[in-house]
């Protein structure tokens, strides 16, 4: 059988575009093993990527709970009461198929030396006083010899640095309530006690712990890896807390570790925590608490955040330790974590590596929404602002409990969109606070204090913070907590220091005014990859009113790994969004919490506090006009110069194309380049394709960005100079978002700025706008447009957003993603950089054509005058006039892209309904087959039935019944028009079938006319014309968890289409268009 885009296709695989094939594959979510006969996996097993599935998208989702003692007193009741709030969360963990195997619960408790000092004693131990040792509890293999050579590791390096084993203990353990696939991969439990040959402060202590367990770790993940064994994972290694916790059920915990039932198992605060993973595998390490924290939640920026902190190790050193112990901390986050594992690894590093608080650090990782709010006071905005340019917030939804041993507290996100609730007890009706206790969840409280005893209860508020400080034996609330640290040091100076874009613009000479006034040929448009339709129906719109342009009823050309056309690196993405346990942010009604402020230029010491720190250029829009980016490109101010590489690729003789070894060279070449200009002292590095000319090509945007900003990582130079992009091509918010999104962080799209001068003097806007008017026009839809993409996916600040690759590739080649896009997704294969090539060089044949006979293309068209002057309304003079292509992306077009609605099709499906023509209907169908298998991915796949045996018709369902189960799409009244969506009522209703309303309701009249009744009510939001007598005359409720074409955004529904009907069934305003909120905010 043929497929589509130059590719065979081949059995079930699926096929994409001119290159790589590659399978789907099912992934069980455990994989379940008679309990007579274990196989042994290890304790951190996760399957191989394969198919769909990446363990590097491992998340988890969680319920959390905390209790402490203000005035340190230890009791085992601390236990059982933790202990008791973990079992009532269980609903909040998750199980597999084997309900007695979780996903992992755990409690962190401070380290009851009485108990331990009796155990240790057993063996012939005298443990050192309270604090003046380490322990923690350490997972290895099931394999003797393995762990031997694991135990020999951890003890050369605590002879190494200065510390004296004293013994180790086994950990009593009762697996005989833990199901078969925990039971398979169950580690050996072991605990380990070390003290230090010379006495420390409590605190160097702890520090000089957490080196030793990363030293011992990292060496053994080294000399193992190798040999496939992995199978060792320290919990903890601390003087003052110690964790259990393991791929249990939260009912498990206590049963399963024997110590927790043990009375003189005493503490004065509990950490417990349930694990969800979501949709992902559990395992023993990846269960909670962590070192310090637990976490209910999930970082939506970890991968950025992760790239970002392996490009600062080059720089980093603490200030306290000096620069070799530094790097017995580094790399800082291990690769093996989820996302709260990579959190906890660089919580603990910031805060042993730094003279920060605990809270600080929190604060710094997380800080609350200040940009906007008007009611925070100066000094913490102060506070904030200098810390963003220390590091990016780690974004998306999360509620944090935290502890050294010696404060306690959480924090919420910006958002608010995790619960977590206070209670504050007393004693015997003292109205002294004694204990606090908060949970996920009220409920989970109940028996574990008594109702008298309450003093205050309450709830953490988006982005606020609670701590309790267990050396004083105080509550430290919200605004005194942050009064305190944003008082600790002259943030109101050092952030003074910033480069604002308005001294930029003082300091840079300014751009020329020749240069001002040039304008694009359509010749250099159509280089870049524009069309007609592009600049008519997305270029157009957006200087005219200032938006980002809408669509309606989705797009039915074919993806672009199918495409026969030339298509731009851009349109192979896709942007992710935020799915069930990880809700959207609303861009409109959430304006407050989000942000597009970026800094640019070199970041300082992660460690170091100082005002060094803050000598960055501070873009509120980090989208570029045209003067921005000639002042930053020639700036020469306090230290910062700009290094411009050229982004082309030579094509001097049109019988000698360039070849992928020549793309290939050209790419090595501007990496290189990149990297030499930051160890030559350069803070800025503007990528620019203004060369583009007859005899030179562009290289692809995207691509220059996504290599350099990945080679520079690697190099760890990244986070030493900001990097910049001039484009040609980039022209719509989708562009935008991906540039940001892979790594720049300033772009100025000066072709488009050029195509709506441009416009606006052949007067195709409507109005006179000035140059300056059109570049506000455009950043105003960059701004909107582009917090409605970060929204999708829950992310509130363009910091948290810039480099986090929130994005999923579709069709292109691992040669590819590997070098320019590492670790974002690509499952199905397809492009290589041999295809990248040929489709720019086929847009650079479009607008310089080698063929001069038949284009009446002068060869005199040189780069020198690529642009031409505008001059009585004349943009190329008569012997170059040239008019973009059309390659019919947007609306049908003969000898075009092709459209799955194509006019044929349309004619076909008229005849069979008016003329009731099976014929007509056949043939129908047979084109709709065909234009699939050109437009989507799922019409590349066939049925393999070669090894099916054939049943009789007769044990089949007749069709009257197998119909009952069909459901029409949910299309709101509006998307389709009324007759339709009523037609689709009757006849789904006749059939015995269900249709769908859509979230834009139902006429009244409908409701309760069972002929015309849809039997499906959607709900999106709470407001467009959802009321009582809608919702009980439903047969099924459907509701919304995300939305579906515009997730997070929400279904928009333009004004022009908003008729008097739709404004009446809505409850609405006709003529006024609706958007409806991401669904959780009803």
């Amino acid at each position: 059988m043929k497929g589509f885009g130059k590719m065979p296709l081949v059995g079930m695989a699926v096929v994409t575009r001119r290159s790589q094939t590659l399978g789907f594959a099912v992934v069980r979510r455990f994989m379940s093993t008679p309990t007579g006969n274990v196989e042994h996996k290890p304790m951190g097993y996760l399957p191989k990527k394969q198919g769909m599935y990446d363990p590097t998208m491992e998340k988890d989702n969680c319920g959390v709970g905390m209790i402490a003692n203000l005035r340190k007193d230890e009791s085992h009741r601390i236990v059982k009461n933790a202990l008791q709030v973990l079992e009532r969360m269980a609903h909040r963990g998750g199980c597999g198929c084997e309900v007695n195997t979780g996903d992992g619960s755990g409690i962190l408790v401070t380290v009851p030396h009485t108990f331990y000092a009796a155990e240790m004693k057993k063996q012939g131990v005298e443990l050192p006083g309270r604090g003046e040792y380490g322990t923690g509890l350490v997972f290895f293999s099931q394999k003797q010899a393995l762990r031997d050579k694991c135990v020999k590791v951890v003890e050369e390096w605590c002879e190494k640095k200065g510390f004296t084993v004293l013994g180790w203990r086994s950990v009593p353990t009762d697996n005989s309530t833990i199901g078969p696939s925990a039971l398979a991969c169950e580690p050996v439990v072991q605990q380990l006690f070390v003290a230090p040959k010379t006495k420390m402060e409590p605190t160097m202590l702890d520090t000089e712990l957490m080196i030793l367990r990363r030293l011992f770790e990292r060496d053994i993940a080294e000399k193992f890896a190798k040999e496939g064994e992995t199978d060792f994972y320290p919990c903890t290694l601390s003087s003052r807390t110690i964790v259990y916790k393991g791929m249990l059920t939260p009912e498990q915990v206590r049963e399963y570790f024997v110590d927790l039932k043990n009375e003189s198992f005493e503490t004065y605060l509990a950490l417990v925590h349930s694990r969800f993973s979501t949709n992902t595998f559990p395992s023993w390490n990846r269960a909670q608490p962590m070192r310090m924290l637990c976490h209910n939640g999930e970082i939506n920026t970890l991968k950025g955040n992760k790239n970002w902190m392996s490009a600062r190790e080059s720089v980093i050193e603490s200030p306290k330790l000096g620069k070799a112990r530094t790097q017995d901390m580094l790399p800082v986050i291990d690769k093996a974590q989820s996302d709260s594992g990579s959190y906890d690894n660089v919580l603990e590093f910031l805060y042993h590596g730094s003279d920060r608080s605990l809270a600080e650090c929190m604060l710094m990782m997380i800080p609350e929404p200040w940009q906007n709010d008007g009611t925070i006071s100066q000094e913490r905005k102060d506070f904030y602002r200098f810390y963003s340019n220390v590091m990016e917030p780690w974004d998306g939804p999360a509620m944090i409990a935290f502890t050294n041993g010696d404060v306690i507290g959480a924090t919420l996100d910006r958002n608010g969109l995790r619960p977590s609730r206070y209670y504050v007890t007393d004693k015997d009706g003292s109205g002294k606070a004694e204990e606090v206790i908060l949970a996920s969840e009220v409920g989970c409280l109940q028996d574990v204090i008594s109702v008298p005893s309450i003093i205050e209860r309450g709830r953490l508020r988006p982005g606020q913070i609670f701590m309790v400080d267990l050396v004083k034996g105080e509550l430290v609330r919200d605004n005194e907590l942050k009064k305190q640290i944003a008082g600790n040091a002259p943030y109101k100076e050092w952030s003074n220091k910033m480069i604002t874009m308005d001294k930029v613009l003082e300091s840079a000479p300014k751009i020329p005014e020749d240069e001002r006034q040039m304008r694009a040929t359509n010749r250099l448009l159509t280089a870049h990859g524009y069309t007609s339709e592009a600049l008519d129906t997305i270029v157009t719109p957006m200087g005219a009113t200032g938006k980002e342009a809408l669509g309606s009823m989705g797009n039915d050309a074919p993806l672009a790994c199918l495409s026969l056309k030339p298509r731009l690196l851009y349109e192979y993405f896709k942007q992710l969004f935020a799915q069930v346990t990880n809700p959207p942010v609303d861009p409109l009604r959430e304006s407050l919490v989000m942000s597009l402020r970026l800094p640019l230029g070199p970041e300082g010491n992660l460690l170091a506090k100082n005002g060094e720190q803050s000598t960055r250029i501070e873009l509120d829009y980090p989208l570029l006009g045209l003067d921005e980016m000639y002042a930053l490109k020639h700036l020469n101010y306090q230290g910062y110069t700009c290094k411009t590489i050229d982004c082309t690729i030579p094509y001097p003789d049109a019988a000698k194309p360039p070849t992928k070894a020549d793309f290939m060279k050209e790419l090595e070449r501007i990496e290189t380049e990149a990297a030499q200009a930051v160890r030559d002292g350069f803070k800025l590095i503007c990528l620019s394709d203004e060369k583009v000319g007859p005899t030179r090509a562009p290289i692809d945007s995207l691509l220059a960005v996504g290599c350099v900003h990945q080679f520079l990582i690697k190099q760890k130079l990244r986070t030493l100079v900001g990097l910049m992009l001039e484009s040609g091509s980039a022209h719509q918010v989708h562009h935008y978002a991906l540039l940001f999104g892979m790594g720049a962080d300033a772009v100025c799209p000066y072709l488009c700025y050029h195509a709506l001068f441009k416009a606006r003097d052949e007067g195709r806007l409507g109005m006179k706008y000035t140059d300056a008017e059109l570049t506000t026009r455009v950043k105003s839809a960059f701004d909107y447009g582009v917090r409605k993409v970060m929204a999708k996916m829950g992310i509130s600040t363009m910091q948290s957003y810039h480099g986090a690759q929130i994005f999923e590739a579709l069709g292109i080649h691992s040669e590819v993603m590997d070098r320019a896009f590492t670790g974002t997704p690509s499952r199905i294969g397809g492009i290589d950089f041999d295809i990248v090539l040929q489709d720019t060089l086929r847009y650079h044949h479009l607008a310089f054509p080698k063929d001069p006979e038949a284009t009446g293309y002068v060869a005199s068209y040189t780069a020198a005058s690529r642009f031409a002057y505008a001059k009585d309304g004349m943009f190329d003079d008569g012997e170059n006039k040239f008019s973009l292509p059309n390659l019919g992306d947007f609306h049908y077009r003969d000898g075009g892209e092709l459209h799955y609605n194509a006019p044929e099709q349309m004619a076909l499906l008229q005849e069979a309904a008016r003329k009731n023509s099976r014929e007509a209907y056949e043939r129908y169908k047979m084109i709709s087959h065909e234009l699939v298998k050109g437009v989507t991915l799922r019409g590349q796949l066939t049925f393999d039935t070669s090894k099916v045996t054939p049943c009789s018709v007769d044990e089949v369902e007749p069709v009257s019944e197998i119909v009952k189960r069909f459901t029409t799409g949910a299309m709101s009244m509006g998307s389709i028009s009324k007759e339709t969506h009523e037609s689709l009522g009757i006849a789904m209703n006749k059939l015995g079938a269900k249709s769908n309303t859509g979230e834009g309701g139902e006429e009244p009249s409908r409701l309760i006319d069972p002929v015309r009744s849809s039997a499906i009510k959607q709900i999106a939001s709470g407001r467009f014309g959802v009321t009582s007598n809608y919702l009980t005359n439903a047969i099924q409720l459907q509701i919304k968890m995300a939305q579906g074409a515009k997730p997070g955004e929400g279904g928009e529904l333009p004004g022009f289409k908003v008729s008097v009907d739709i404004g009446k069934m809505r409850h609405s305003t006709p003529g006024v268009g609706l958007i409806s909120p991401p669904p959780h905010h009803d």
